[in-house]
């Protein structure tokens, strides 16, 4: 899953134990990150959040 998303594994295994813990708005919830600034902006990231929440249903699957 960790290549699919083009992320760490490390950072994939923090994602769901995080999930697991509190669920999806724990999951989504803002992380201070001492490191870099985040990329994406707080109104996409709410946008994600809905999507996550009420997914579309796709017609051609």
């Amino acid at each position: 899953m960790a290549i699919i998303l083009g992320r760490n594994r490390v950072t994939v295994q923090r994602w769901l134990r995080s999930y697991r813990n509190g669920g999806l708005s724990q999951l989504l919830s803002q992380y201070k990150s001492q490191g870099r600034p985040m990329l994406i902006s707080r109104l996409c990231n709410s946008i994600v959040k809905r999507r996550i929440e009420r997914p579309r249903r796709i017609s051609w699957l």
